[in-house]
């Protein structure tokens, strides 16, 4: 069931999903109304001009039934590009939240250029080695 936000945002793509079932059935209608049986083949045509002559129908049949269920194809499109858009910034968005949720221990660790971690804040003494004493 779609929220009053997706209504909103997206109503070209609400509209096709509560008509989904109505879509899809008159597709298969069409596309088998088109197709060739038994030896068979029907087109779609309209009358047009004064003399009322036939002319073959040249649209796709998908938009015959987006125009019978009152969908704009243009309007659906550019939809469906923002909802991916909206879906890549919500994912990239959660995978910084997820970054910062993690615990400290299970964050990669930053190392310094020997590979040994790094220790921000903390100064250390290194022990002089005396060579003067030999090693037994």
């Amino acid at each position: 069931m779609a929220t009053a936000r997706d209504i909103k945002k997206y109503p070209m793509a609400t509209r096709l999903s509560e008509q989904d079932t109505e879509y899809r059935a008159l597709l298969h209608f069409m596309e088998w109304i088109a197709g060739e049986r038994k030896g068979r083949r029907y087109e779609f045509a309209r009358m047009e001009g004064e003399n009322d002559f036939w002319t073959p129908c040249i649209e796709r049949i998908d938009d015959l039934i987006f125009e019978f269920l009152g969908i704009d194809p243009k309007k659906l499109e550019q939809e469906r590009r923002q909802m991916l858009e909206d879906m890549a910034n919500a994912s990239s968005a959660k995978a910084k939240v997820d970054k910062m949720a993690k615990p400290h221990h299970l964050r990669k660790r930053k190392t310094g250029p020997r590979g040994r971690p790094k220790r921000h804040g903390v100064k250390t003494k290194r022990k002089k080695i005396d060579s003067s004493k030999k090693i037994r």
